[in-house]
């Protein structure tokens, strides 16, 4: 953390974090977050509100001598603007970062690229929902959006077909 005051004076303070178990444990890295990350079965969500201007502040904390570590906070979002989607680096582990979101939808999907210890290149998803979404949508519309949404919700996975 660094601190400047209205006379131009800084103070700097870096602290070590030493993580070992517990609930942002994700296996290979570490999730600090505001709000707190909830990681059941696996599964990385985060649920976040109007009241934090939707964002997330996040710390993943890595091992770095393994190899690279990244996140790609929006999947569906080219946020280098080359056309690829697949290969953007929002920000780093064992980095702090702010990301503010602007819905569009109830939730996005998030990767985090890191390295296992066996030097594989492996990914792993997050969900971003947002507690407060409403859709701008015509009171029929508003029907339509819920009756597809029930029929989603009625469907069998995939992979269990």
């Amino acid at each position: 953390m660094e601190v400047t005051d209205i006379y131009a004076n800084t103070a700097d303070k870096r602290r070590t974090l030493n993580l070992t178990t517990g609930e942002a444990n994700a296996g290979d890295f570490h999730i600090l977050s505001i709000p707190k990350v909830s990681i059941t079965n696996g599964v990385i969500d985060f649920f976040v509100g109007k009241n934090l201007k939707n964002s997330i502040l996040l710390y993943i904390k890595y091992d770095d001598s393994r190899g690279d570590c990244y996140v790609d906070t929006d999947i569906a979002f080219d946020s280098k603007g080359d056309g690829i989607k697949d290969n953007d680096q929002d920000f780093l582990c064992n980095e702090l970062s702010l990301k503010k979101y602007e819905p569009k939808y109830e939730s996005v999907v998030g990767r985090i690229y890191y390295t296992k210890t066996d030097t594989t290149k492996v990914s792993k998803d997050f969900t971003v929902s947002f507690l407060d979404f409403e859709a701008n949508l015509s009171p029929e519309m508003t029907l339509v959006y819920k009756e597809i949404n029930d029929f989603i919700n009625t469907l069998q996975d995939v992979g269990t077909t």
